[in-house]
């Protein structure tokens, strides 16, 4: 084990769940990927107690399902899931560029007016069936 083991528990499982659910959300661990306590404790060079808290948050999230008697597994995401994650990055990214040029100068103001009136049209794209 590293010096790592001096960290109390509680800041392992957060860095844990950190750690896993940017995995989880980058698709570093694809949907139905098995995730065993024992291995992610020797993953993160930990015990499996902050492992385990990690993964009950991640299941809480509803990004991870445990598995009976064989661990937990990263969950599917069904296209309703993509839609709106989507739809939010959308709205975020509008959001962010809207605040960037509150902030900027005015030459590139406009140009990052364009840019939120062109992203923001992403939104009203009607979804199609699937």
């Amino acid at each position: 084990m590293s010096d790592s083991t001096t960290l109390p528990a509680v800041m392992h499982g957060t860095r844990i769940y950190d750690e896993l659910k940017r995995s989880i959300l980058t698709c570093e661990l694809l949907p139905g990927t098995d995730l065993r306590e024992q291995e992610l404790a020797l993953r993160f060079e930990v015990s499996k107690s902050p492992v385990r808290e990690a993964l009950q948050h991640l299941v809480r999230d509803g990004l991870v399902t445990v598995m009976p008697r064989q661990g937990y597994r990263v969950s599917a995401i069904s296209l309703t899931d993509a839609r709106d994650m989507f739809a939010f990055r959308c709205a975020l990214e509008v959001a962010c560029i809207v605040e960037a040029a509150i902030s900027a100068a005015p030459p590139k103001a406009t140009s990052l007016s364009i840019t939120a009136t062109s992203t923001a049209r992403w939104r009203d794209v009607p979804a199609t069936a699937g």
